[in-house]
């Protein structure tokens, strides 16, 4: 999803806890008969890339659904490994002149998601175009000089290709309670139709993934429950930090992690009747933008002969996730990092699950699934 947003919240949990000990790799058993999964690419943004608690490291690269899904069937694909730190370190850390550097230069690479990336990105976006050096050292890691994540899939060749894209195009609108910052359905069903019919030569078994309803996500925080957080980890790293609790108390609206971040290090007060809150109006128009997106979607799966899986109840939302900004062990719950967007390893792994049982159930492949 988007580029990070979250890195002070996560730098603020992190003094008190350690994410490697709170969100590990998921583990399992090889399988134990031929699966007919193999050739597999995976294209999309930060979700499928890996990304845990605001960063990419080389450990949520490979808790990443489709290293896990692939290690699963008995053919495991590898990702492209950043050297520590990161790209970016996760908790907020600065780029140093290791990260987006590869672990494993020698490896043949599958998983070519990245981070950030909206759909017209992946038809488009080359290290040379895309903005930023961040983000230029990011797509030289992961799809080398001048290429767009097609032209990886492309040269790849796969059997099997799944595709996940979608959320950033409509994330900024939720985090900044502005429906307008999202992409347009009929632009995204445009660059959505380019994106299949660009990788078409191809004739991969396509699975296309819908798009996540990004206003239930854990880091889009209720009014009542900031106005009853003590928020004790926060003010401990932003002792500046303030939420105008009254405002908050009664609200029907949300607040962004990144909101609380942002005044915590610039001063100011929080309120959840500020411009940047999720109003329920806000919130309704944006999840009616994402079933747009999901009918273009399953429209286009039928023209160009893909399948779709709906994730629409497949994680917890924040109604579910019980948050707990008070509880510095795993404050949106064990199925998300700690920035409450990107799924944990326990997350990822379940994500894998269903995908596999996915797999299985269209295409009469026999993933051995934990």
């Amino acid at each position: 999803m988007k580029g990070f947003l979250f890195g002070g919240l996560t730098l603020a949990l992190a003094a008190c806890s350690s994410i490697s000990s709170m969100f590990p790799p998921a583990q399992s058993q090889p399988p134990v008969v031929e699966s007919g999964f193999s050739g597999y690419v995976a294209l999309g943004d930060s979700l499928t890339a890996g990304a845990q608690s605001a960063g990419l490291t080389a450990s949520g690269q490979s808790a990443a659904y489709p290293v896990v899904l692939s290690r699963w069937a008995g053919h495991p694909i590898n990702a492209p490994l950043t050297n520590d730190p990161g790209c970016p370190p996760p908790l907020g850390g600065s780029l140093t002149a290791a990260s987006c550097t590869r672990a494993n230069p020698g490896a043949v690479v599958s998983n070519f998601a990245l981070t950030s990336a909206r759909v017209a990105d992946l038809t488009s976006t080359t290290s040379a175009s895309v903005g930023g050096e961040a983000q230029a050292r990011l797509y030289n890691l992961v799809l080398g000089a001048n290429r767009t994540q097609v032209e990886a899939a492309l040269a790849a060749r796969p059997k099997f290709l799944s595709i996940w894209i979608g959320a950033n195009d409509v994330l900024d609108a939720a985090l900044f309670g502005d429906p307008s910052r999202s992409t347009s359905p009929t632009e995204f069903q445009a660059a959505y139709r380019r994106l299949l019919t660009q990788l078409q030569p191809l004739g991969a078994k396509t699975v296309l993934i819908t798009v996540p309803d990004v206003t239930a996500m854990p880091a889009l925080i209720p009014g009542p429950k900031l106005a009853q957080s003590n928020l004790k980890v926060l003010t401990t790293i932003f002792p500046n930090l303030q939420v105008d609790r009254a405002s908050c108390a009664a609200s029907e609206n949300f607040v962004s992690a990144s909101t609380l971040i942002d005044a915590g290090s610039n001063g100011g007060v929080v309120s959840c009747n500020a411009p940047s809150a999720l109003t329920p109006s806000e919130a309704a128009t944006i999840r009616a933008t994402v079933g747009a997106y999901n009918a273009s979607i399953r429209a286009l799966a039928g023209e160009f002969a893909a399948k779709v899986l709906d994730v629409s109840t497949l994680l917890p939302t924040a109604a579910d996730t019980n948050v707990n900004l008070d509880n510095v062990i795993a404050p949106f719950g064990p199925d998300f990092s700690l920035d409450g967007a990107h799924p944990s390893g326990v997350g990822q792994a379940k994500i894998a699950r269903t995908l596999g049982a996915f797999l299985n159930a269209q295409f009469g492949t026999a993933i051995s699934l934990p």
